[in-house]
């Protein structure tokens, strides 16, 4: 898995490391943080059953991306939620708080993972210890513009799908795929039009063999976050 960074944009896809790592916690959560009952986006941009060819990017679709990044980067914190299903195997929602520009906390089912400044601590129950140097690799930095653009840049399809309602919100979507080492990537991001935030990002990809079907809602965008490596 090459290096990637931890935003929105990306969420999704993202934290499939971090997804195999909590895979075998057990079926519960805490509360979850904001917008956790957003109901399934509508399926919008259909085209004619068609698939897209090798190369179909839309210069309109990654410029509304890449605003909507310059957005967030803008807000300095969110808060997120990640619903994965692996290989039809639903794994505990995920949660996430992160803070620009190096401050990232994951929490699943009594597991939980901070980095700050790119080191890294692990916590299982009561026990903390330092964090894999191979998934502190994989999540890389939250702000990066060159690895924003590397996305952008290596997208084989980026179309917009047209407008729709989310929670009583005004939502662009749009639609962008990636190849990688694991095969296509295919993910939805749906941006609010009145502030340009990514609200939620639907991902459909596979890891070792397996499908990997990815929800992430996004919310709390700005809200101050305390996240500091434990003692």
């Amino acid at each position: 898995m090459s290096r990637v960074n931890f935003r929105p944009l990306f969420l999704a896809a993202v934290l499939v490391a971090p997804g195999l790592l909590f895979s075998q916690a057990p079926q519960t959560m805490s509360s979850p943080p904001a917008q956790a009952g957003a109901k399934p986006a509508k399926e919008t941009g259909k085209r004619d059953g068609k698939t897209p060819s090798s190369v179909d990017v839309d210069s309109a679709a990654t410029a509304a991306l890449r605003t909507a990044f310059a957005a967030q980067r803008t807000k300095g914190s969110y808060r997120a939620l990640l619903d994965t299903s692996l290989g039809g195997n639903v794994l505990p929602s995920l949660e996430v708080e992160a803070v620009y520009p190096d401050r990232i906390r994951l929490k699943r089912s009594g597991l939980e993972i901070i980095f700050v400044a790119g080191k890294g601590m692990l916590r299982r129950g009561d026990n903390w210890t330092p964090a894999p140097a191979t998934l502190a690799k994989s999540l890389g930095a939250i702000d990066d513009p060159q690895e924003d653009e590397k996305l952008l840049g290596n997208a084989v399809y980026a179309k917009s799908l047209g407008q729709t309602k989310m929670d009583d919100r005004l939502v662009a979507g749009y639609e962008i795929h990636r190849k990688g080492k694991n095969g296509l990537t295919k993910s939805k991001f749906f941006i609010s039009m009145d502030d340009s935030l990514i609200r939620r990002i639907e991902t459909r990809a596979e890891i070792q063999g397996r499908p990997l079907i990815s929800t992430s809602r996004v919310g709390d965008y700005g809200i101050p976050i305390q996240i500091e490596l434990p003692k």
